[in-house]
């Protein structure tokens, strides 16, 4: 089985290959080539937390993803991520785990992506500007993505 880090996954994964995965995967999902049930939500009112569980399944690339997201606001104030997340890769052929991935970077990268993806295909090819609503890591990576797409003078 594979661990993969943020670190790991930079190395061998753009943001070009994940505009392109995202493209990829908009156009399964549109013609119904996977199975993407609605996410499962547990409550962990004891500590303010919430469990995500957001399983998908791709049967000609035979495998499964599962990417669990944990939200527990007061984690803030004891330094750690208030959204901490992973991603396993199941093989569909036998339900073997493949891999666990950072699931907070892969969140990033995949929603800087989608709307990397969606300003490639939407605005018009000669834009010199973006425009980015938020901060933080998910907005960076959205600029990044727009930079990756067009030749973008103003942000």
């Amino acid at each position: 089985m594979l661990l993969l880090s943020k670190d790991d996954i930079r190395r061998v994964f753009s943001m070009t290959d994940a505009i392109r995965a995202d493209k990829e995967a908009f156009r399964l999902f549109s013609a119904g080539q996977c199975e993407v049930p609605l996410r499962t939500q547990i409550k962990a009112p004891k500590y303010d937390g919430t469990f995500l569980f957001m399983p998908a399944y791709i049967p000609a690339l035979d495998y499964s993803v599962e990417k669990i997201v944990n939200i527990f606001p007061r984690n803030s104030g004891k330094n750690i991520p208030t959204a901490p997340a992973q991603v396993l890769l199941i093989d569909g052929t036998n339900g073997m785990i493949a891999a666990i991935l950072d699931g907070m970077y892969l969140t990033q990268l995949r929603t800087g992506a989608a709307s990397g993806a969606a300003f490639d295909l939407l605005a018009r090819k000669e834009c010199r500007k973006g425009t980015v609503i938020g901060t933080g890591s998910q907005a960076a990576a959205q600029v990044e993505a727009m930079l990756t797409v067009r030749m973008l003078h103003r942000i």
